[in-house]
């Protein structure tokens, strides 16, 4: 999402909590000779003296603070990194069906040789 508001001509810095991403985001935006500011953070506890018109927590990110205290100290955060009349933009992801007995894997190759696989099953609980 970042760099397509880059590419638009906007201001844009990104964070994540991943030096992984971070590093792969760094890398894409130099192929399209692009220098925003990136940093590893989280979401509940970044700090920067930068204020800003919108926040954007894309792709259901805010989900994975699956604790409630994390959840509500992230939007205080993002409140205080907020200019007046600014925007908190959080897409949530929220499945509304889940079939049961679904399978899916996937997998990814990190530059380092690391795999990642994420492998989902739904079961009757």
């Amino acid at each position: 999402m970042l760099i397509p508001l880059l590419e638009e001509g906007l201001d844009v810095d990104g964070f994540d909590l991943s030096a992984d991403m971070i590093e792969i985001c760094r890398t894409n935006c130099e192929q399209r000779r692009l220098q925003p500011t990136l940093f590893q953070d989280k979401m509940e506890s970044f700090a920067t003296d930068e204020t800003y018109e919108a926040i954007i927590i894309p792709t259901g990110t805010f989900l994975l603070l699956y604790e409630r205290e994390l959840s509500l100290q992230a939007l205080r955060n993002f409140h205080r990194h907020l200019k007046p009349g600014g925007r908190l933009i959080i897409d949530l992801m929220v499945p509304s069906e889940f079939p049961i007995g679904k399978h899916s894997t996937r997998t990814w190759e990190l530059d380092n040789g690391d795999m990642v696989t994420l492998d989902d099953h739904i079961v009757e609980g």
